[in-house]
């Protein structure tokens, strides 16, 4: 009889445990996913803290509404921050303009310290870390063929995003931010380079627009460029315009005529090469100054005046179809939506059914009344 007992009790113990760890791994699931969709990727703490900071931000500071808009966030509005630097030629510091590491928040009484949250996969790290592997010496632009050949006017190490990579989501996003701030068209830009300057290295003054015509058959002239900076702790390696400003400024330790702009991890300098009379503006030469201790790395975007996607193997797209595109990105999906809240229902059902009030049902219940319990019975022998 004791024997008998035993075996119920251990049956049922079994069935509880199992129960309630597969209901708890479906919640966990639900939680995740639900937490995900919001389109903004933190870990466990930093989803806490993003949360606490968006009520606390709201209640505090009376933000506008665009303060839990996707669109919003993909453009980072209200992080970055432009500062106009130059109007002959024209460069506009945009400062924050890529995220550069993890939001955070702070609370001190009587104030509260608030950090803008960021992607939670830094977009500096991440584009950093698609190029790496595939970093080769770079090249300029021959004035004859159009080519591009090795020289020492450029000395350092760099990378083309593929096509395919233009389509990864974070890619998405980071250039509908360039086409938004720049007002120029998604399609009108060329592919993004990752370049790395290492100690000693640079690229001297030079202008961003073409003066073959090789060239000028795909997409027409540049017309404006955006440059990133991906990292910081750069000894030197600034931006250097010689025919802007009125002043003196630093380029890789000497004091020079022109303006610089010293590289900051996550800020981007946008600059045209074309001036207000549709011309290309030689005022707009510039060059990077040499990197005199660390890494600079930095990632440009070349803007035309035509579509450049029109080729061999891609599919031209306009305005609106990369917008829809960078929109089922923030939006999400609905059907996975849906999936996700079934997910959540299904582990609490879970949960219920092994619960220690349906157990205690089952205790009431002789075996005989229900065909599923006396199977059960019979499968651990309790019978």
């Amino acid at each position: 009889m004791a024997s008998g007992l035993m075996r119920i009790v251990f049956g049922l113990l079994t069935f509880v445990t199992v129960g309630m760890i597969i209901g708890a791994l479906f919640q966990l699931a639900f939680i995740r996913r639900l937490e995900d969709s919001i389109g903004t990727e933190f870990l466990s703490a930093g989803r806490l803290r993003k949360t606490q900071y968006d009520g606390q931000r709201q209640f505090l500071q009376g933000l506008p509404n665009w303060i839990n808009d996707k669109e919003s966030e993909i453009l980072r509005l209200g992080y970055v921050k432009p500062e106009v630097v130059s109007w002959s030629p024209r460069i506009i510091v945009l400062h924050n303009f890529l995220s550069s590491e993890r939001g955070r928040l702070t609370c001190r009484p009587p104030q509260l310290i608030i950090q803008p949250p960021q992607l939670g996969i830094v977009e500096c790290d991440y584009l950093k870390a698609i190029a790496l592997p595939r970093l080769e010496i770079s090249t300029v632009v021959d004035t004859k063929t159009g080519k591009g050949i090795k020289s020492d006017f450029r000395t350092s190490s760099g990378m083309f995003l593929s096509h395919q990579e233009r389509d990864y989501p974070m890619v998405q996003a980071i250039e509908k931010r360039i086409s938004v701030y720049s007002q120029i068209p998604i399609e009108n830009g060329e592919l993004i380079q990752v370049l790395r300057y290492e100690k000693n290295q640079l690229y001297k003054p030079h202008h961003d627009y073409f003066s073959d015509t090789f060239n000028l058959k795909r997409g027409g002239q540049r017309i404006a460029t955006m440059l990133m900076y991906l990292t910081d702790n750069v000894e030197g390696g600034e931006t250097y315009f010689p025919k802007a400003g009125s002043g003196m400024c630093s380029c890789g330790g000497k004091t020079v005529p022109g303006l610089s702009v010293k590289p900051v991890k996550g800020d981007a300098v946008l600059f045209w090469s074309m001036g207000l009379d549709g011309q290309s503006d030689p005022n707009s030469i510039h060059g990077g100054c040499e990197v005199l201790g660390g890494e600079k790395w930095s990632a440009t975007k070349w803007m035309r005046q035509k579509s450049t996607l029109i080729f061999k193997g891609h599919t031209p797209r306009g305005p609106q179809d990369g917008d829809a595109k960078v929109g089922r990105l923030v939006d999400g999906d609905q059907h996975l939506n849906a999936a996700k809240v079934s997910l959540g229902v299904l582990g609490i059902i879970t949960q219920v059914i092994t619960s220690p009030w349906s157990l205690l049902f089952l205790l009431l219940i002789r075996p005989s009344k229900s065909l599923f319990i006396s199977k059960f019975f019979k499968v651990y022998r309790l019978t």
